[in-house]
């Protein structure tokens, strides 16, 4: 800027009071005695938030929380009480690179005091509810994140904190699913944000065998509703991401070219790269963490329809991760946006290997019409084995997968062919597929496929079809019409000729013979003419 313009000294002099703002701070913050202090009061309000409910730090690491409830008065204690506590320690982190080291040779009696955090933030984070509100929750996993560095004492720490290992791989898990429903619109770009600080703590406690024994035990809706999230936002993220790219890809070609942009053009290409970079991040952690799920938890993948929705992802984003449409963004370009073929490609594969015990699963890779490639598959292999980002062991057993995926293929064929066109009453109207659980939606009578209708109704608790509320506990099974599909398909399989769908052919034989006695003048056939009312 000009020294002459009018702003300058006006802007200089608001410098200068910044600077000093800057530095008062800057002293208090680096005044080790100070800050141990306020650390000191923060300390203890943490105990007595504790004690105030019945619970002793040193005792409860082995006490059983589960009849333990927030006293009455805890709603009654400013929000800001808490959030202090974690502001505070998170404000002291971003200025001493060497706090989390100083915080675990720190003690309190004979506790580490990183140990009497852990415990706190496990009593909160528990399914008893202390806190209520998500977003609390959210600041103090956050700050939890920034400790869970994956270092040996931060480790030891959460491997020797009994409570810890019962009760913050669910609270985790209930955290991660409660905040996708809070927030205004204009937040939906912050859950995954705070699920990014909950995946870097599943990072580090998934590392100790008793925080995978507790995932496994946790109620088995949690882990069903909590697997849905994970595959929801890697879904949406890789569509989201792979649509900027496209854009970021269209103005980058441009500026090759020797053609300038736009002010617009320029302000649309840093927000496009700003949104991939966020969205293929949560990409690369969605699918580590269902690499790392399904190697321990496989049976988290095996709810309702997930076999299906994993493989057609699975299918998918292996097919985009080897198109030619984005090796150009690659290198450079795409570390800068967290785009990285390669490791998706290595986790994507990880994922199939995995979980290719199931017969179910390896049968829903072939049927995915959709992104099933076979070659692609292939081509796959040769990359991971020359970008060495994989075992030879997990390559080779990718491989004899296919062999299996293309022989079911076949057989799939096979079976598409004998069964022909499915029957209106036994197609869901949704999928379009075979009914295998039909079911019956009390609120519009609708009868789709039970899968389907579980998937809808884990996200939205509406019926799709009036929008009425719905939960999943009332829709209605149809044994009756079950059997009576099973029964088509076998039928179907033998090859028997079906009565029903022959009907249509000797009706339209009557209706011949009946149109020309009508022309020598005899009655008019009344079933004729309901017949070409339901035709046409």
């Amino acid at each position: 800027m000009d020294p002459s313009a009018p702003q300058y000294a006006r802007l200089e002099k608001e410098l200068a009071h910044q600077e000093k703002l800057f530095l008062s701070y800057k002293t208090l913050l680096f005044d080790d005695r100070r800050m141990t202090r306020v650390n000191d009061l923060y300390d203890v309000l943490m105990f007595l938030i504790l004690k105030w409910n019945g619970i002793v730090p040193d005792e409860v690491k082995s006490t059983d929380l589960s009849h333990i409830k927030p006293k009455a008065f805890m709603k009654h204690i400013p929000e800001h009480w808490m959030n202090d506590i974690f502001e505070f320690q998170f404000c002291y982190l971003r200025f001493k690179e060497d706090y989390v080291k100083t915080l675990t040779s720190r003690v309190r009696g004979n506790t580490n005091i990183v140990q009497d955090y852990i415990t706190f933030v496990s009593v909160l984070l528990c399914e008893n509810e202390f806190i209520s509100n998500p977003y609390s929750k959210a600041k103090i996993v956050e700050l939890v994140s920034f400790f869970g560095n994956d270092n040996r004492p931060i480790r030891d720490l959460y491997d020797n904190n009994d409570l810890a290992k019962r009760v913050l791989t669910p609270g985790l898990l209930k955290f991660y699913i409660d905040i996708e429903f809070t927030g205004a619109s204009h937040q939906f770009y912050a859950k995954y944000e705070y699920r990014h600080y909950a995946t870097n703590i599943f990072k580090v406690i998934w590392k100790l065998d008793a925080y995978k024994q507790a995932y496994n035990q946790t109620n088995s809706e949690i882990i069903e509703r909590f697997t849905n999230m994970v595959m929801n936002d890697t879904t949406y993220c890789m569509d989201e991401g792979l649509d900027k790219l496209g854009k970021i890809i269209e103005y980058k070609t441009k500026e090759a070219s020797g053609r300038h942009l736009t002010p617009e053009e320029k302000k649309d290409l840093d927000r496009f790269e700003g949104i991939a970079k966020s969205v293929f991040l949560q990409v690369k952690e969605g699918l580590s963490l269902m690499a790392e799920i399904s190697a321990w938890a496989p049976k988290s993948f095996f709810f309702g329809d997930f076999r299906k929705r994993l493989a057609s992802m699975l299918n998918y984003f292996l097919v985009q991760c080897m198109s030619s449409k984005y090796m150009g963004i690659q290198g450079s370009s795409g570390n800068k946006l967290h785009f990285k073929p390669g490791k998706f490609l290595r986790d994507i594969i990880q994922i199939y290997v995995n979980l290719s015990f199931d017969e179910e699963f390896c049968s829903e890779i072939t049927l995915d019409q959709r992104s099933y490639s076979f070659e692609e598959m292939t081509r796959a292999v040769k990359k991971v084995r020359m970008d060495k980002v994989l075992s030879e062991d997990v390559i080779e057993q990718f491989e004899a997968l296919l062999e299996r995926t293309e022989k079911i293929s076949i057989q799939t064929q096979d079976i598409t062919a004998k069964l022909g066109d499915i029957p209106d009453e036994f197609m869901c109207p949704i999928s379009c597929d075979l009914m295998k659980e039909p079911v019956r939606l009390p609120t519009s009578d609708t009868v789709m496929e039970k899968s389907v209708i579980k998937q809808i109704l884990l996200n939205d608790e509406h019926d799709p079809f009036n929008r009425a509320p719905l939960k999943f506990s009332e829709v209605q099974d149809l044994p009756e019409l079950k059997r009576k599909i099973e029964d088509w398909v076998q039928r179907k399989l033998r090859g028997d000729v079906i009565e029903e769908e022959k009907a249509p052919k000797k009706v339209e034989k009557e209706v011949v013979g009946d149109m020309e006695e009508e022309k020598e003048g005899d009655d008019e056939n009344t079933y004729s003419d309901l017949f070409y009312q339901k035709k046409f």
